[in-house]
């Protein structure tokens, strides 16, 4: 067996059994679960003998973007705690309903 897919093979493994443990501890809704699991196989044949990545590189791109403005939005409407100094955060009240 080659080294790039001994590497591959046990690299997909152990993702592959932390996104279980994630699923059976209950941290992920089932149908994330599932979209997780079709992505997390799809990848697998997702490399540029197959795929152009310069032809997916804008989709990516843009979808990034979202992502980064969607964590940051949800995280200051929410309260998150990660954006709270330390002395405000002591109590388990989120850093909005604090005094």
């Amino acid at each position: 067996m080659r080294f790039a897919v001994a590497h591959k093979a046990a690299t997909y493994l152990m993702v592959g059994f932390a996104y279980l443990a994630m699923i059976a501890g209950g941290a992920i809704a089932p149908l994330i679960a599932l979209a997780g699991i079709v992505g997390l196989v799809g990848s697998w044949w997702w490399e540029p003998p197959n795929v152009k990545l310069e032809r997916w590189a804008w989709i990516w791109t843009i979808a990034s973007v979202f992502a980064l403005v969607y964590s940051v939005l949800s995280a200051i409407v929410t309260g998150s705690r990660f954006i709270c100094s330390r002395s405000s955060c002591s109590s388990q009240a989120p850093c909005s309903t604090r005094t």
